[in-house]
């Protein structure tokens, strides 16, 4: 008999409100949509996992975990949503895992992260575009994300091309621990007649790197550096899960997910 089943797989957080706020809501959402899949969630991150429940004596799964569970509730039709914002190395190890568990499923569908093809690129640049319409006109959005290593990081660079394709000026793209950094944000920003700056992160949740690196009362915080060449600075504390349009992505994403291959 066929048995399904969707996960949906994040990075975790260890901040509940915002975890309520973004991861919570778009399980809640992707579980709508798919009535007949039992429903499982898994984290990443092994730390936040550990943390959160030292802390709050609340498990969540890892990728592995959450597998093994299907398998041994006999789920043979499984679902994969992850909520990356890229094709990075958290989203390998989820393709990894999968694989190891491939022989135990008769199919296995998985969906894109946020931004993984032009349409993808297409549609977030309109998200941000109406939420820099809303702004004063001589305010900038500058939209914050994680960055790394991985070369998928090259999906922030081309969102800012794309913006710069649609003729936006005022939304500019930095990451914190990629490219754009903040001495490359800051001096395209430095080049335009702006003086004052919303930033928001472009991260699924609005964890630490938000309310630290981003908004934090620190000195090499986003915004006391910004501060310190003159700008008016205000923080939109909300992460992409926070958006309903964002959500409406990740649930098409896994609408269209493709067949894993075994």
């Amino acid at each position: 008999m066929e048995k399904k089943a969707l996960l949906v797989v994040s990075f975790g957080t260890s901040h509940n409100a915002a975890r309520e706020a973004a991861i919570d809501k778009l399980e809640q959402e992707l579980a709508a949509a798919f009535p007949d899949r039992k429903f499982y969630h898994a984290w990443t991150s092994k730390m936040i996992i550990r943390k959160v429940r030292e802390r709050d004596g609340v498990v969540h799964d890892t990728v592995e975990q959450a597998l093994e569970k299907m398998v041994n509730d006999g789920i043979n039709d499984l679902l994969i949503q992850p909520t990356n914002i890229i094709n990075g190395f958290e989203y390998e190890d989820i393709l990894e895992a999968t694989g190891n568990a491939a022989d135990h499923f008769s199919r296995i569908r998985i969906g894109n992260p946020l931004i993984a093809c032009r349409k993808d690129y297409e549609d977030v640049a309109d998200i941000l575009e109406k939420q820099a319409d809303a702004l004063d006109t001589d305010e900038a959005l500058v939209v914050v994300g994680h960055g790394t290593e991985h070369y998928a990081n090259a999906v922030y660079p081309e969102l800012l091309n794309v913006l710069r394709q649609k003729g936006c000026r005022n939304i500019f793209v930095g990451t914190v621990e990629g490219k754009p950094d903040f001495d490359e944000m800051q001096d395209e920003l430095s080049k335009t007649e702006f003086n004052k700056v919303c930033m928001m992160p472009f991260m699924l949740v609005a964890g630490l790197h938000a309310l630290e690196d981003m908004a934090g009362n620190d000195e090499n915080s986003w915004t006391r550096r910004l501060e310190k060449q003159g700008y008016q600075v205000h923080c939109q504390i909300k992460g992409l899960g926070e958006n309903a349009a964002i959500r409406a992505l990740y649930l098409d994403h896994a609408r269209n997910a493709y067949s894993f291959p075994k």
